[in-house]
């Protein structure tokens, strides 16, 4: 449960950086076995694409 925490708090700050971030990730139950959400790859898409601008999300992805 740790990990699932930790991910879902590293998505939440994805979110405050004005990334999207479905709902039903934000609010899912983190006792639950973490499942991909397709909608995220769009998300992690727009970081990778431009590592210029949202270099400290970047940076925060690789730490992950």
């Amino acid at each position: 449960m740790e990990n699932n925490t930790r991910d879902l708090e590293f998505l939440r700050f994805k979110h405050r950086h004005g990334f999207e971030v479905p709902a039903a990730v934000l609010d899912r139950d983190v006792t639950e076995d973490w499942v991909l959400h397709p909608d995220l790859v769009h998300t992690f898409r727009g970081i990778y694409k431009d590592k210029t601008e949202y270099w400290t999300v970047d940076a925060a992805c690789e730490e992950r």
